[in-house]
């Protein structure tokens, strides 16, 4: 039970670097410690699915760490920040279309000027 807590201890201390890095703006954020984070925690899993324990011993650790809220509270975080990213990503790709039709336009009145003339 001792190791399992252990585990869940580090489960937890993962989730909440998560969670310091998602709740920064998108400019502040560091995201490429994000996967290597998410491996660690798949390594924890992982090892928690070796140990033998019971389900309410696992229950009653969990709880008691707050892990279901921090893990509803993280994946709310991602869900807000893939949101956030989507519209940044529409908007870059808006801009981009705007810009090429303006100098494309541009670039064919050009044209019929240097032929009328």
């Amino acid at each position: 039970m001792s190791e399992l807590k252990n585990l869940l201890l580090e489960y937890k201390n993962i989730n909440d670097k998560l969670l310091n890095i998602l709740s920064q703006s998108l400019e502040d954020s560091n995201y490429e410690n994000i996967q290597p984070l998410l491996d660690e925690k798949q390594e924890i899993i992982n090892s928690i699915n070796i140990l033998s324990h019971t389900t309410e011993e696992f229950s009653t650790i969990s709880k008691e760490l707050n892990i279901p809220s921090s893990e509803d509270l993280l994946n709310k975080l991602f869900i807000e920040k893939k949101e956030l990213l989507k519209e940044k990503l529409i908007a870059i790709k808006q801009s981009k279309a705007a810009n090429i039709e303006y100098h494309s336009s541009f670039y064919r009145n050009i044209y019929f000027i240097n032929d009328k003339a």
